[in-house]
């Protein structure tokens, strides 16, 4: 078991100054992939109403199954605090068949890109989805001092969800609700959402 502890930044002009700054402080590059999830739970969502999240993480590497639980009363110091469990998958199929044996259900499915750095005690992950570009900051070092030092500012910082954050843009933007958040479906709004979320962002 681990203890997450995470903040979300939205990155309105892309990456660039941000992998300048990284390199100019010596971070660790660790990887760029493309990313597949789905998220599992009961007919009822009780899993979801609990505040418990069940997710097969696929990439072109790895199955990664997570279970992952929210602290909700430490989001109190601005960051989202969870506990995380992690283990890898050798057959994604049969996985997929033996949770449905069990009754769980896939609840929703999403992708992003994402692009891994280390630095001071925390995995900075720079994320683009179907709605935009994110950075992730999480780790056991001190969230607040890295954002200072990559030019961030933690005030405008959010413990939202991605999935959170897509059902708040669907809203702003007039569109249906829909948990599930994947490229394709997206391609048609890419020039509407952005500067959706300038000026309420994590609030």
């Amino acid at each position: 078991m681990a203890i997450e502890r995470e903040v979300k930044f939205i990155m309105r002009h892309g990456f660039e100054d941000i992998r300048n700054r990284l390199k100019n402080l010596g971070a660790i590059f660790i990887d760029r992939y493309f990313e597949q999830n789905i998220v599992f739970d009961y007919p009822d969502k009780r899993l979801k109403n609990q505040g418990i999240l069940v997710r097969l993480r696929s990439t072109n590497k790895t199955h990664t199954l997570c279970l992952k639980k929210t602290i909700s009363a430490q989001e109190l110091r601005g960051e989202k605090v969870a506990q995380e469990f992690e283990t890898i998958i050798d057959n994604r199929e049969n996985f997929v068949i033996t949770l449905s044996k069990i009754g769980l259900e896939i609840s929703l499915k999403y992708e992003k890109i994402r692009e891994k750095w280390e630095f001071d005690n925390t995995v900075i992950c720079l994320d683009t989805l179907p709605f935009g570009d994110y950075l992730e900051i999480e780790g056991t070092g001190d969230l607040r001092k890295v954002a200072t030092e990559l030019g961030l500012d933690y005030g405008n910082s959010s413990t939202m969800t991605y999935h959170e954050i897509n059902a708040k843009i669907r809203k702003k933007l007039g569109l249906p609700p829909m948990d599930s958040f994947v490229f394709k479906d997206w391609t048609k709004y890419k020039k509407s959402y952005k500067g959706v979320l300038d000026y309420d962002y994590g609030k």
